[in-house]
C-alpha cells in the first residue's frame, strides 16, 4: 500500500538530487517538468569541463546571484508584479507530431529523438 505523504519535510541542501514540477493553468493548460538539483548539475559540469573551468565560472556567476537575490528580495517585499501572458504559445497533443523515434514540436526545426542515449548518462556514474 503505497500512500503520498502531503506533509513538509525539511531535506536540506542536498536532500534531494530532483524533482517533478507540474504547473496547473487554467483550461487545461498543464505542464511538467524533471529539474535537477544544483549539486547534482554541478557535479556533471564539473566531472565535463574541469575544476578550473568551475572555478572561474563560480567568480563570473558572483554578480549573477546578487542580482539574483536583490530581485528574490524585492519579490519577497510585493515591489515585483508577476509576468503572465495568457494563452501565449499554449499547444495540445494534436500540435505534436509523435512516432515510437521522435516527437516533432511546431516551430523547432530539431526533433526530440526518443531512441538516442543520453550525451549527459557518463557524467551521472559515479
Amino acid at each position: 500500500n503505497l500512500s503520498l505523504n502531503m506533509d513538509h519535510r525539511e531535506v536540506g541542501k542536498e536532500g534531494m538530487d530532483s524533482a517533478i514540477l507540474n504547473s496547473k493553468g487554467f483550461g487545461g493548460n498543464n505542464a511538467s517538468a524533471m529539474v535537477l538539483a544544483p549539486h547534482i548539475v554541478n557535479k556533471m559540469l564539473a566531472k565535463k569541463h574541469g575544476a578550473k573551468v568551475m572555478a572561474s565560472h563560480q567568480k563570473r556567476n558572483e554578480q549573477v546571484a546578487e542580482k539574483a537575490n536583490a530581485y528574490d528580495q524585492a519579490a519577497l517585499k510585493g515591489e515585483t508584479l508577476p509576468i503572465y501572458k495568457f494563452d501565449h504559445n499554449v499547444m495540445d497533443g494534436n500540435d505534436l507530431t509523435m512516432s515510437a523515434d521522435e516527437i516533432a514540436v511546431p516551430g523547432y526545426k530539431q526533433t526530440i529523438n526518443l531512441t538516442e542515449k543520453s550525451p549527459y548518462s557518463q557524467f551521472l556514474e559515479e
